[in-house]
């Protein structure tokens, strides 16, 4: 949307965590996250004057972290953010105040233009 796209997807591999319950300790088991990074292109009039007189880039990219890699890979226009929200607990359940996060970051994206509400243009009954 709006020139933004999928730069790359990293992967990181994470080591599990050491616990110990008791007489027993070991490691949990590791496993891999993805980093998404996305580019933004900044096209039109402004910015190409801001580009040219105040040195700005003509390419962006920003590093989501992963909580926001996890949200956007879930981003799809046909899932609610209800459903996002319930994935986002299953992933990560330790997480507080998970619904207000959620709705926070995607204010972020779309004041930055990066999504669009897909019921924005109709008004409430």
């Amino acid at each position: 949307l709006f020139g933004v796209k999928v730069a790359k997807v990293n992967t990181i591999s994470v080591r599990g965590r050491f616990r110990r319950q008791g007489a027993h300790a070991g490691y949990t088991a590791s496993s891999k996250k993805a980093i998404v990074t996305l580019t933004k292109e900044w096209t039109g009039f402004y910015n190409r004057i801001a580009q040219r007189f105040f040195h700005r880039p003509r390419v962006s990219h920003i590093d989501l972290d992963g909580y926001g890699s996890f949200i956007w890979k879930l981003i799809d226009g046909k899932r609610t953010v209800y459903d996002i929200s319930r994935k986002l607990d299953e992933a990560y359940p330790g997480m507080e105040k998970s619904l207000s996060r959620l709705i926070k970051f995607l204010e972020i994206l779309r004041d930055h233009h990066f999504i669009v509400w897909k019921n924005a243009g109709e008004k409430a009954k």
